[in-house]
């Protein structure tokens, strides 16, 4: 209602117990709307709203008028792009959430602040917020999850007395000048949650202990960061994340708690080295350890980790044999952005996925291959000095999916063949890969099921079974990029389902299809789009069994 200024007693009519039945109430993008008048005539032990449960105010930026006094049933209060709004807020006994956004904080005073059953408070964007005070941190007897956003004002998160709560979860978010955290943290005996997030002024945190019950501890871009919590002695930390946080130059020389199962560290360029307790084979910490998912480690893993991430280590050139204990349980290694990386691991006996993306400095694999038994998915990506794939590929009997894109210096596939039980191949703008299809020794794998071929310089212009060797096991094809390809005959692939062709503007004719093929979907092939057209194109006919069909984006069938 965008020309309303006021509203009065007339909202109320005459009724002394108004909305009696009122259980949600909105005000929202009312640009002109500046006072509220209460009605004298209502009781004020019962209140305008007896009932009211949820009450919402947004977007109302020149609103001043107090809210109503008596919300005895509120549960929820969402206030929100209201600056000029300086009332303090009622009293809200039975509020269990309170939103507050874009607001003036006044909004946090007041004489009659109630809020004993509040359970959730979120404040962000919080004009003049310095601290929360005492006379509202006083009622929050019953708060559980505390988020403070955007609030640029704020030094501090509360006056020293502190919380005498059961909170939770505490998230801080884009406070910039924010320098410390509170010294009373370790006596919020029942937190678990702590995110510290765009806090730029913080340099470390208090020095005493964390909270006994914390498990999840999230540190992400905080510049001026440059100590970690000392004391982890009675912690039962499992998660903690610390990302960009560029000023940080090691972690504190006592051991992390043994409850910890997973540790990530990234963009932190002047770390040195991690916790000398995990990387000790005879340490506490490395035999009791309950580490499960690391990202960029140094020194000896954990025997018990599982999951392992390196992103963006420029720096990193090999991955020395110390690094890896013999009876290593890793299952998935993920090597991403690290291009001077030379030479992998030899020996990984326990892993199941391996991810090697944008690492340039790779020319090829350990000369005996992958001993990987177990090793199901593999992929190779924009490795661009990368010579050949690994040999002795045909002994990765557990290997199913195997995805190669854009290594322009592969020339060939292993001689003896690739994994015979893959089930999903994709290879893609390999420019130097100009084996003929019919030579990469598909039709020996009788269990793939879905082929990926995109942007390949073959100089092939028919693509079809008998050529290209496909095996009839194939129920998904996908064929994109291919500036040469003129015709498709595919009618041997007797178990096709799903067949997708795009961007190969040559492509005039597909032959027989399948009568098994349930979905066709062409995109940017002009010839045959032409040719296909519903009713319309010569060659319909050929395709007016399948039950979907889509033509660039758009379902005909």
């Amino acid at each position: 209602m965008g020309k309303v200024k006021s509203i009065g007693a007339e909202f109320y009519g005459e009724c002394m117990n108004p909305f009696a039945s009122l259980k949600e109430l909105r005000f929202e993008d009312m640009p002109k709307w500046e006072s509220w008048s209460h009605s004298n005539s209502i009781k004020e032990d019962v209140g305008a709203f007896p009932c009211l449960k949820r009450f919402v105010i947004k977007k109302c930026p020149k609103l001043i008028g107090e809210l109503p006094k008596c919300l005895r049933s509120l549960v929820k209060l969402d206030v929100s792009e209201c600056p000029e709004l300086v009332c303090g807020l009622p009293k809200l006994a039975s509020l269990h959430e309170l939103n507050l956004q874009e607001c003036d904080e006044a909004m946090l005073r007041g004489d009659e602040v109630d809020l004993r059953s509040l359970a959730t408070l979120e404040l962000k964007k919080i004009s003049r917020l310095n601290c929360l005070r005492i006379g509202l941190t006083g009622s929050l007897v019953a708060l559980e999850r505390l988020v403070i956003g955007d609030c640029g004002g704020l030094t501090c998160l509360w006056e020293e007395q502190g919380l005498a709560c059961n909170l939770k979860s505490l998230v801080v978010q884009q406070c910039a000048k924010l320098e410390k955290l509170p010294n009373e943290l370790q006596s919020l005996m029942s937190l678990e949650n702590l995110e510290i997030i765009g806090c730029p002024k913080l340099e470390s945190f208090p020095e005493m202990s964390l909270p006994p019950k914390l498990r999840f501890l999230e540190v992400y871009n905080c510049e001026g960061l440059k100590w970690l919590p000392h004391n982890y002695n009675s912690c039962a930390l499992e998660h903690l994340r610390i990302e960009k946080c560029p000023s940080l130059i090691c972690f504190p020389h006592d051991k992390l708690p043994t409850t910890l199962k997973e540790l990530f560290i990234g963009h932190c360029e002047k770390v040195e080295s991690l916790p000398e307790g995990m990387i000790h084979r005879n340490s506490t910490l490395s035999t009791n350890t309950c580490l499960e998912k690391l990202t960029i480690p140094v020194g000896e893993l954990p025997s018990t980790l599982k999951h392992l991430e390196i992103w963006g280590c420029r720096n990193l050139k090999s991955m020395s044999e110390k690094m890896w204990p013999s009876n290593t349980d890793l299952e998935y290694l993920e090597l991403q952005g690290c291009p001077n990386l030379r030479t992998l691991p030899k020996c990984l006996n326990s892993l199941k996925v391996l991810y090697i993306v944008d690492c340039e400095g790779l020319e090829c694999f350990p000369a005996r291959g992958l001993t990987t038994p177990n090793l199901t998915r593999l992929e190779i990506g924009r490795c661009e000095n990368l010579k050949s794939l690994p040999q002795q590929m045909r002994n990765l009997k557990s290997l199913q999916q195997l995805k190669i894109y854009q290594c322009p210096r592969v020339e060939s596939f292993p001689e003896e063949g690739l994994a015979p039980n893959l089930t999903s191949l994709e290879i893609g703008d390999c420019k130097n890969l100009k084996t003929p299809i019919s030579e990469w020794g598909l039709h020996a794998l009788t269990s793939l099921s879905r082929l990926t071929i995109w942007n390949m310089y073959l100089p092939m212009v028919s693509f079809s079974n008998e050529e290209c060797l496909l095996p009839t096991s194939l129920t998904n094809l996908d064929i994109s990029r291919m500036r040469s390809l003129a015709s498709l005959a595919l009618q041997n692939l007797i178990s096709l389902q799903s067949l997708h062709i795009s961007y190969c503007r040559k492509l005039c004719s597909l032959g027989l299809l399948p009568a098994t093929l349930g979905r066709l979907e062409i995109r940017n092939c002009p010839i045959l789009k032409e040719r296909f057209l519903k009713d319309k194109g010569e060659y319909w006919s050929n395709i007016a069994h399948i039950p979907c069909i889509k033509l660039d984006g758009e379902y005909i069938h």
